[in-house]
C-alpha cells in the first residue's frame, strides 16, 4: 500500500475501483477512438496498447499504428457520454505531468 488508509477510506475506495472496473468491463466501443481507450484501459501502456492494436489489424492512415498515436487519442477531447475516455484521459495527463516534473527534477 502506497499509504495509511482508515477503514471508511477504504471502504470509499474500493468503491471507487469497483466502479472504474465496471466502467471498463461495461464498455461497448463503437469505433476506434473508444477502441483504443479500450484497450489502453486494459493495457495501460501505450506501447503494448499500440502493440496490440497491429496484431489485430487495425491502421491509422493506411500505416500501422505507433505509440504516439495512443497518446493523441487519449488526450484528445471525450464525447460528453464517453464517461471512460473521460477517465482515461484524465489519468493518463494525470501519469505524464507526474512524470514530466520527476524529470525535469534530475535536470534543474
Amino acid at each position: 500500500m502506497k499509504k495509511f488508509r482508515t477503514y471508511n477510506q477504504a471502504k470509499k475506495d474500493l468503491k471507487v475501483f469497483q466502479e472504474y472496473i465496471s466502467l471498463i468491463e461495461n464498455y461497448q466501443p463503437k469505433n476506434f477512438t473508444q477502441r483504443v481507450i479500450q484497450e489502453y484501459a486494459y493495457q495501460g501502456n501505450i506501447n503494448r496498447t499500440a502493440e496490440i492494436l497491429n496484431r489485430r489489424g487495425y491502421k491509422t492512415d493506411d500505416r500501422s499504428i505507433e505509440p504516439q498515436d495512443i497518446s493523441t487519442i487519449i488526450k484528445s477531447k471525450p464525447a460528453p457520454e464517453d464517461l471512460l475516455h473521460k477517465e482515461i484521459r484524465r489519468l493518463y495527463l494525470k501519469k505524464t505531468k507526474s512524470n514530466q516534473g520527476s524529470f525535469s527534477k534530475i535536470y534543474r
